[in-house]
């Protein structure tokens, strides 16, 4: 073992994906639930190392709701663009989430895509373009209750250029 790290907020959190940074280091990414918002209330935590696992900086997003970061990539401009989706426990719903940062983790621009259907986000990357690409699944396109596979492209702001669906009767 080189060296040996662990990361708190002063609430309850998890760490699910971790990446090498472009210009070196690693981002995290993960779940927090602060204990100022209650048990439950849990917010998008992003957590940028140097080299040697030492926190640059951390971040959390908290949009009211519960916020779930499923992927982060780097960006262009040496920002970052986070995935997932937020959940409105009132209605049952998921909607696709985005997060646009600038190189320090500050908030330049946020999103929310799915209206009065429940869709999340699993994945997203940068396109050649300045753009973006998320995967992920929607459900209340089609006339099948199940889960189609979702894909959305946006412009580099997050406006939507086009959407798509795929998939049948079952599962995708």
């Amino acid at each position: 073992v080189q060296w040996q790290k662990t990361y708190a907020n002063g609430g309850l959190q998890e760490a699910h994906h971790v990446q090498i940074a472009a210009s070196g280091g690693y981002v995290l990414f993960g779940d927090a639930d602060s204990l100022a918002n209650g048990l439950g209330d849990t917010d998008i935590w992003l957590i940028r190392t140097d080299v040697n696992g030492d926190t640059l900086w951390t971040r959390t997003y908290d949009n009211s709701t519960q916020e779930a970061a499923m992927s982060v990539q780097q960006t262009t401009d040496s920002g970052f663009i986070i995935a997932g989706y937020t959940y409105y426990p009132a209605i049952s719903k998921d909607n696709v989430y985005l997060i646009k940062t600038d190189s320090v983790g500050d908030t330049l621009w946020t999103k929310n895509y799915g209206g009065i259907i429940s869709c999340s986000a699993y994945s997203i990357f940068q396109t050649t373009d300045g753009g973006y690409i998320i995967a992920g699944i929607t459900q209340g396109f089609s006339a099948y209750p199940k889960s189609d596979v979702y894909l959305i492209k946006t412009d580099e702001s997050g406006n939507i250029i086009w959407t798509k669906t795929h998939g049948g009767a079952s599962y995708d």
